[in-house]
């Protein structure tokens, strides 16, 4: 996985979710709906001004949590790692570089996709709330997470197979 792609698109979607929140911001209405019943009706809404904190306390937490962790991942002691699958293989002082860069890009491509979760997730609160759209916010979010869930659960086989020891039957994978 190639970390400097995802710095890059990391970084244009935290500055299009800035663009997204200012894009909506003056045709929102006081109270928000974000969250639909089974009937389509409204079920929970939100006060403008405290969607407009939780939105900037979530974009600014998810940025500063992956890129403060993956900087950390480097500083982190061997005993840290303890799932990484054949962990004394790969934590050896000739492979341990290689090893936490390419731990390093997975856990900014999570970031990638759970910004790209949180941005779509608001766009369509947004779309219903200044009346672009009628959707069902439920439907949106079962369906935008279970793309997530999805990204996750192949994400997990990419790292069991990066991390599999050299040998017969194919070698580990380069990050």
């Amino acid at each position: 996985m190639n970390k400097r792609a995802a710095v890059i698109v990391f970084a244009c979607l935290v500055l299009a979710g800035i663009w997204q929140f200012f894009a909506f911001w003056p045709q929102l209405p006081e109270r928000i709906v974000t969250q639909h019943a089974m009937s389509g009706a409204p079920a929970t809404q939100l006060a403008r001004v405290a969607l407009a904190g939780l939105y900037f306390l979530i974009l600014a937490g998810f940025t500063a949590y992956f890129a403060v962790a993956g900087m950390l991942l480097q500083r982190l002691p061997d005993r840290y790692f303890k799932v990484l699958p054949n962990r004394d293989h790969w934590l050896a002082p000739e492979r341990r570089a290689e090893t936490v860069a390419s731990l390093g890009a997975h856990l900014l491509w999570l970031g990638v996709a759970t910004l790209a979760l949180f941005l779509l997730t608001f766009l369509a609160i947004f779309l219903v709330n200044t009346d672009r759209r009628a959707l069902n916010l439920d439907l949106v979010s079962n369906v935008l997470t279970t793309f997530y869930l999805g990204y996750i659960f192949f994400g997990l086989l990419a790292l069991r197979n990066r991390f599999r020891l050299p040998g017969p039957g194919g070698g580990p994978r380069r990050a």
